[in-house]
């Protein structure tokens, strides 16, 4: 099927071994859509995602774009520099807001192009942050050309109970 659509199409998938490790579905989207490969070195790893978040964001606005969605990917950025890093890594709370606003920022820069799917495998091994973000980007963005297809086992409902019920 996705071999055939000719839309944009973000992949994330949950993983057993992440089972409810926060982010655990967006952050191999990120790494995906980045290019980012375990053999990569921090540098590198770095490099590509600043270059993937800078041919969609004005580049003034990416870097800062680009540390966070880091945080979710494990593409650890300097704090040197980024006092919004350092104050977001010292609360949970400012960090959430902080991935989320550099997730929709991202996402609604590549929305501003075309259409984008977001296809989430394997949800039923997936983590409530995930969840909420995707929560809010499908908020952000209602009738914009996006959308987002979540396939899982059937105890995804017992699991994330009304997933997504309001969208």
């Amino acid at each position: 099927l996705l071999s055939r659509l000719r839309v944009r199409t973000w992949v994330g998938e949950g993983d057993a071994m992440r089972f409810g490790t926060p982010f655990s579905l967006i952050a191999p989207l990120v790494l995906r859509i980045a290019e980012i490969e375990e053999r990569d070195d921090p540098d590198a790893r770095r490099a590509k995602l600043v270059a993937r978040v800078e041919r969609v964001l004005p580049g003034g606005e990416a870097p800062d774009v680009a540390a966070f969605l880091g945080e979710v990917a494990g593409v650890l950025f300097p704090e040197e520099g980024n006092p919004r890093l350092l104050a977001a890594r010292q609360s949970p709370l400012v960090m959430a807001l902080r991935v989320r606003d550099a997730f929709l920022a991202f996402v609604g820069a590549e929305l501003a192009q075309g259409p984008l799917l977001v296809m989430l495998e394997d949800v039923h091994w997936g983590d409530w942050p995930s969840m909420r973000l995707v929560d809010q980007l499908l908020a952000a963005f209602e009738g914009a050309p996006l959308l987002v297809l979540a396939v899982g086992r059937p105890d995804v409902d017992r699991l994330f109970p009304e997933l997504w019920s309001s969208h």
